[in-house]
């Protein structure tokens, strides 16, 4: 038998954990990791269910499983053994969301030199362990970009129906509520940065911050999110995240 554990909303849990169960293989024996339901909630801000399964799921079961509950929420995966679950975030967190990503927008279009890519762009990346055993990641962040300088703009155009393999030049992640701020550092850290991100920002509303990872550096600096942002590897970009700031508690 082999765990997979999944991790996801609460509120996914609270309205839709009939269709969740409903989902996935019929080999599988799921338990709740805390086993009670009014302690679910862990330090990263997520619940999480361990399900038993006689063999992993393949690759073409988590398409399947993603496909089936695309209307409700967004999955990622590190080598379909850990499972992570997004459902949509409160319309303030919407909002600043739209304004970030069409301030990069309107730059990679005024200077020609990049592409940026939704939070459905999806990363997949195969790495072997330390035991010569693939790992393989699925993962997706808020707001990506990859320059031109990094991946020319034929071989872009040509990503049609393909996950993106290539590392993102820079990956944004949004922190969406007061208790994600650590998942979204260590995804920041572990996931993009780890797979070969040159920029990495986390967006944090509840903060007032901007956590900013860069490549072969320790750690994050911070800065006010109320003071423009700028950097070498984002010519021309000045990106001023405080709209609608204020209203965030």
């Amino acid at each position: 038998m082999r765990h997979i554990e999944v991790y996801f909303p609460k509120e996914y849990w609270q309205k839709h954990k009939n269709k969740l169960f409903k989902t996935f293989p019929e080999d599988a024996y799921i338990k709740i990791s805390t086993g009670k339901l009014e302690l679910l909630i862990e330090d990263e801000g997520q619940n999480s269910l361990l399900l038993d399964l006689k063999n992993r799921l393949t690759e073409t079961e988590y398409n399947e499983l993603e496909e089936m509950n695309e209307d409700l929420l967004t999955f990622e995966t590190e080598n379909y053994q850990k499972i992570y679950l997004r459902m949509g975030t409160f319309g303030i967190i919407s909002a600043i969301t739209a304004v970030i990503m069409a301030s990069f927008v309107v730059w990679a279009q005024k200077y020609k030199n990049g592409r940026i890519y939704t939070e459905e762009g999806e990363y997949k990346f195969e790495r072997e362990d330390e035991t010569g055993e693939k790992q393989i990641i699925r993962r997706k962040p808020d707001i990506s970009y990859i320059s031109y300088d990094d991946v020319p703009e034929e071989e872009q155009n040509r990503w049609n129906k393909q996950y993106i393999t290539t590392p993102a030049t820079l990956a944004v992640e949004i922190v969406s509520s007061h208790r994600s701020l650590p998942k979204e550092l260590k995804k920041m850290r572990e996931v993009w940065m780890k797979y070969g991100t040159k920029l990495g920002l986390v967006i944090c509303p509840f903060s007032k911050k901007i956590y900013v990872f860069e490549k072969d550096k320790e750690g994050y600096t911070e800065q006010s999110i109320y003071e423009k942002f700028t950097h070498e590897l984002l010519p021309g970009y000045e990106g001023d995240f405080s709209m609608y700031i204020d209203e965030v508690e």
